[in-house]
């Protein structure tokens, strides 16, 4: 879901640019995230900021009013958005909890001092096992699937195997994603001569072509929404 949201994102962005418009950044590396705060600061940004200035302000913000009451309606919103469904409800609302547990816990300073090497994982949790909800047709389904993580059992009734996603295509694709994503997170950015850069480009470019002629059609996974 990311990579295809994200990926679309930046086509548009990239086609932008073309026409000499400037078209905001919609994803920040969220799954860097350390709290689910920051993930919603870096995951689909317009969304976001749409709520913030329709919703959240309205509503009294941070300056009046009780500022939780405001995040649990800026987030039982979120979920309805996306769909007339219960799974996206609970999924807005479990988002929602996270992030009014935060930010009571930065109020009385304790989660300042957790080490962000102890809420990433935490935090990545959470987004994981909610995508599940937001992904899942029914509460059912979502409940079926945690069972076949948890006990191994019925995973053909849901086709989810770990066989099914652990391919070499995948494999394959996660190095060169680790790659540049180690790359991107230095702190000096990498200087490489400018044939060197250019045939990598290219070298992706035409390995992503083939990819995508031996591939099936995967339609955008976000366009109901």
């Amino acid at each position: 879901l990311y990579y295809d949201f994200s990926g679309y994102s930046d086509i548009a962005i990239g086609l932008g640019m073309l026409f000499g418009f400037e078209l905001p950044e919609n994803f920040r590396q969220p799954y860097t995230s350390a709290s689910i705060t920051e993930f919603w600061r870096r995951w689909h940004i317009s969304l976001g900021a749409w709520f913030r200035e329709y919703v959240y302000i309205p509503l009294g913000g941070n300056r009046r009013g009780n500022v939780y009451a405001h995040l649990f309606v800026v987030f039982l919103l979120t979920g309805i958005w996306h769909g007339a469904n219960w799974t996206f409800v609970l999924w807005g609302l479990l988002h929602g909890f996270f992030v009014i547990l935060e930010r009571a816990l930065n109020r009385s300073g304790k989660l300042d001092k957790i080490p962000a090497a102890c809420r990433w994982p935490v935090t990545m949790l959470v987004v994981y096992f909610s995508w599940i909800l937001f992904m899942s047709p029914s509460i059912q389904d979502a409940l079926a699937y945690l069972s076949c993580m948890f006990r191994g059992s019925g995973a053909e009734s849901v086709n989810f195997t770990w066989r099914y996603f652990l391919t070499a295509k995948a494999a394959a694709l996660l190095g060169i994603a680790a790659v540049g994503a180690g790359i991107g997170r230095f702190r000096k950015p990498v200087r490489l001569p400018f044939l060197v850069k250019e045939a990598a480009y290219l070298a992706l470019l035409l390995l992503s072509v083939l990819f995508v002629v031996n591939s099936s059609y995967s339609p955008f996974l976000y366009f109901q929404f």
